[in-house]
């Protein structure tokens, strides 16, 4: 049976990676590499065992529980997603420029689901985007590459209008934030 628990961890970039995989207590361990810190994603039944064993050996930045089964998957909740679409689309820019392709790929699934028309493609081709990055973090640079070129299509074929008129503040050229770490 999969842990319940979905977490999430920002540590010092440099963290020795091979402790984190003898992790006691967490299971379907996900690390990706951002520019000055390691994202780690991991499920675990004992969330403060897990912490108290990351503490030993690796700075411990950020923490948190993730919840995606608390979010309400009905048309009030969609349409609250596209009222707050500028919104939503700041905070994906913002967490690109953080190197949080992850989050910003989860922020925008919901905007995409609601969305319709062009709209819908570029946000679908961005979504990808965000994965291929998350897939470069990873050191899966053949998938990434790959992805990228099929979000980079999307985006094209959306509309005549480019990311920036729809509200992103992202340069999308490859990688999109930082330079190559592998």
């Amino acid at each position: 049976m999969k842990p319940t628990n979905r977490i999430m961890a920002i540590l010092g970039k440099d963290t020795d990676t091979s402790r984190l995989k003898s992790l006691a207590n967490a299971s379907s361990l996900i690390i990706r590499r951002r520019t000055y810190a390691l994202e780690v994603d991991f499920h675990t039944d004992n969330p403060e065992s897990v912490l108290s064993d990351l503490k030993k050996f690796a700075e411990v930045k950020d923490y948190r529980k993730l919840n995606a089964e608390e979010i309400q998957y009905d048309r009030e909740y969609f349409e609250s997603q596209l009222r707050r679409r500028d919104e939503i689309i700041r905070n994906a820019s913002r967490m690109f420029s953080e190197e949080r392709y992850w989050e910003a790929h989860t922020v925008l699934e919901d905007l995409w689901k609601a969305s319709s028309g062009a709209e819908k493609k570029l946000l679908q081709g961005v979504i990808i985007i965000a994965a291929s990055m998350t897939h470069h973090q990873m050191g899966e640079e053949a998938v990434a590459l790959k992805m990228y070129g099929k979000g980079l299509k999307l985006i094209a074929e959306a509309s005549e209008k480019s990311p920036a008129e729809f509200g992103f503040t992202v340069d999308f050229s490859y990688p999109c934030a930082f330079p190559d770490l592998f």
